[in-house]
């Protein structure tokens, strides 16, 4: 009798243990669940949805597109922040001090929302006005599954063409030790509320 307690003890603590070895996996590799595979191709317009207040990688990634000639104009979109701030103004300037000609690059104000799906019709509705039927659109790589996905459902349901990318420098930022670091822990915290949550209304899909 107390060899089968034994052995049930030692069953439940191995269990345990398996468990807490796949967590840990999880844990560690969790950005990379929320990341989605990045593609380019030739399109009419980058849609930069990777705008900041700061310098950052997207940018370059951007810059770098639009000089292999994947497309001829760029748009910065951003929500506004306080005071009437809004990020894109900052990338647009930083654009145009790294040699993106004025007329090319171009932004887009959005107005607050809980998430993106309410504003994407206003994108689609830039795109539309403008004549462009292909678009890439460079996402924060931890937004690119939720967020790319569900704006590749609009863009189609537009008769649209959309391709999802992402800076591979910011790929590697988000995706090491992202534990370490305040601002990618909470940035990777928002993607995976996100991921779950949006679903579940209709607002947000």
């Amino acid at each position: 009798m107390r060899m089968a307690r034994n052995q049930s003890r030692w069953k439940w603590a191995l269990a345990l243990v398996l468990v807490a070895i796949v967590a840990g996996i999880v844990f560690v590799f969790l950005p990379r669940l929320l990341v989605a595979s990045a593609n380019t191709a030739s399109a009419n317009v980058i849609l930069h949805f990777a705008t900041t207040s700061r310098h950052n990688s997207a940018d370059d990634y951007v810059v770098q597109l639009y000089q292999q000639n994947l497309a001829k104009k760029i748009v910065c979109i951003s929500r506004g922040e306080a005071c009437g701030v809004y990020p894109a103004d900052d990338t647009r300037r930083r654009l145009l001090a790294m040699g993106i000609p004025a007329e090319d690059v171009l932004t887009l104000y959005l107005p607050y929302a809980d998430c993106v799906a309410p504003n994407l019709p206003r994108i689609i509705e830039m795109v539309r006005a403008n004549g462009w039927q292909q678009s890439l659109m460079v996402l924060s790589p931890t937004r690119s599954r939720v967020t790319g996905n569900i704006a590749a459902k609009y863009f189609q349901q537009a008769g649209l063409g959309l391709t999802i990318t992402y800076s591979p420098q910011a790929y590697q930022e988000v995706t090491t030790r992202w534990w370490a670091d305040h601002q990618k822990a909470q940035a990777t915290t928002e993607a995976i509320i996100s991921t779950f949550l949006d679903p579940l209304y209709a607002e947000c899909r």
